[in-house]
């Protein structure tokens, strides 16, 4: 099954300056699962943006999948389904 990866500033460039991707997953894969495939894809430069050295997400980091936080859901355990959309959110600054 397929799911769409969106992402923006930083994580963006990381997978290749697309703003959004679609790759194909499990049929059993959580967001976790999803995170670990794009490590796959896109190496130590996206593993080291979105997870801490002891493999936790950073805290900086949101993810939202169509449209709602995973923390409203299961976290990193939440389970996807073909369509969903994951957007990878780090955190923006300025004023």
């Amino acid at each position: 099954m397929k799911v769409t990866v969106k992402s923006i500033l930083d994580i963006k460039e990381i997978l290749g300056g697309k703003r959004t991707i679609e790759i194909e997953i499990k049929n059993s894969a959580n967001v976790f699962d999803v995170l670990q495939q794009l490590v796959c894809i896109y190496g130590e430069s996206f593993e080291n943006r979105v997870f801490e050295k002891d493999g936790s997400q950073k805290p900086e980091i949101v993810l939202f999948i169509n449209g709602t936080t995973i923390l409203a859901r299961e976290g990193l355990e939440t389970r996807m389904k073909s369509g969903d959309e994951l957007l990878i959110f780090p955190p923006v600054g300025g004023g």
